[in-house]
């Protein structure tokens, strides 16, 4: 799982995110009023990224060979914008999944994890810590507050595809501005988290996936150069399921 941080963008301004080692597109985020983009991405299986290629505005996608004589040619008197990225990176290891007859439209997870499926049926199960395979069982969850899906919370949602695909807004004083356009699955996405473990919804809405949860790698805060010739860019190390 994947988070990154851009500030210090002014309002408008992109940031797309590839595969390095195929060029595909996971996310393309759009800077708002308070001049952020924050990216969350969940790549598993076949999904996973060698590492991950991010550009500003309409830079296009470089394989690394080139980026790597951009490095060496670049001039060192390039200016250095005041653009910050923060990236942490957590290693998710599978660990159980609970199947469910009816699609899930939201879920809590917490000392338990309760979902509520598409027909308004609430289901619980008891997720002690730590956890192993086999050790969730039906439990009874009062008071729970259901919140709606994480990105919902977050902005509105409109889906695209049928590969969890979607576009992210924001709705503020009359108008809808575009916050990210995911084309791989968020944490945003039908998934809650608690420090020990994250649990999302498959695609088809009827399988919760538990994850145990590594500890975060976190790459801290780096300048980003802003020079003219493809200097948009900024790349990190391996990704993890």
């Amino acid at each position: 799982m994947w988070d990154v941080h851009v500030r210090v963008l002014k309002p408008g301004r992109t940031a797309t995110v590839w595969r390095q080692d195929t060029g595909a597109p996971l996310v393309q985020a759009f800077a708002d009023q308070s001049s952020r983009v924050d990216v969350s991405l969940v790549l598993r299986s076949n999904e996973l990224a060698g590492s991950l290629l991010m550009g500003l505005d309409d830079k296009p996608f470089l394989p690394a060979g080139h980026l790597r004589r951009l490095s060496i040619t670049s001039a060192p008197e390039a200016p250095v914008a005041a653009v910050e990225v923060a990236m942490r990176q957590t290693m998710l290891t599978e660990i159980d999944h609970l199947e469910f007859d009816d699609p899930i439209e939201a879920l809590h997870l917490a000392d338990a994890l309760v979902v509520r499926t598409v027909h308004g049926r609430q289901f619980a199960r008891s997720i002690p810590s730590p956890y192993s395979a086999g050790l969730a069982t039906p439990t009874f969850a009062y008071g729970v507050a259901m919140a709606e899906d994480d990105a919902t919370r977050r902005g509105l949602v409109a889906w695209r595809g049928t590969h969890r695909q979607f576009t992210l807004l924001s709705r503020r004083s009359g108008q809808t501005d575009v916050i990210a356009d995911y084309s791989a699955r968020s944490s945003y996405d039908l998934a809650m988290g608690r420090d020990d473990l994250f649990a999302q919804v498959s695609s088809d809405g009827r399988r919760v996936t538990l994850f145990q949860k590594g500890l975060p790698l976190q790459f801290g805060t780096h300048d980003w150069e802003d020079a003219p010739d493809y200097g948009d860019f900024q790349r990190k190390g391996r990704a993890q399921p």
